[in-house]
């Protein structure tokens, strides 16, 4: 029989049982490292899947809450608009005459990248008190229109003046 244990042996089939014992702990240890570093790789997946979510769901609000902004600014009138940008304006900057033009820029239309019709700006302007008066003084003959901003309420010069509405 020492044929067989001698072919055995080279074959590699006459190991020890401490031999098979340690090649199979080695076994182990790498497939639970292997599945331990595949847990690692897939949580931080997971962590970066997350992130990027989260980074998607706060470009989607802002974009959603600009939307709103977008929406609640066309929805005024040019009258309203008119109003609000009028409050922000200092009293030196409010006596100065302005181009019908540059209070076009200012505002803005019903849809998104237009501005108001020359028509519907004239009419809030109106009434909201300002006057259009004509320049002639230009060198081609051609004139210029102003817009000429509110006085101010003479209701009240006119009781302080006359006492009428005592």
């Amino acid at each position: 029989m020492s044929y067989i244990s001698d072919w055995a042996k080279q074959m590699g089939m006459h190991d020890t049982w401490e031999q098979r014992n340690a090649q199979r702990q080695a076994q182990e240890r790498l497939e639970r490292e292997e599945a331990e570093a595949a847990a690692r790789e897939l949580e931080a997946r997971n962590q970066a899947e997350q992130r990027r979510r989260q980074r998607l769901a706060a470009q989607r609000q802002k974009v959603e809450q600009r939307k709103l902004e977008v929406a609640c600014l066309r929805a005024d009138s040019v009258t309203t608009q008119i109003e609000r940008w009028w409050s922000t304006l200092s009293p030196e900057q409010r006596s100065i005459p302005r181009a019908f033009d540059e209070l076009r820029r200012l505002l803005h239309g019903l849809d998104i990248g237009t501005r108001p019709h020359n028509a519907a700006l004239a009419d809030a302007l109106r009434k909201a008190g300002w006057r259009r008066a004509r320049d002639w003084r230009s060198r081609n003959g051609s004139f210029r229109a102003w817009w000429y901003p509110p006085a101010g309420d003479t209701r009240e010069d006119d009781m302080s003046d006359f006492g009428w509405y005592d």
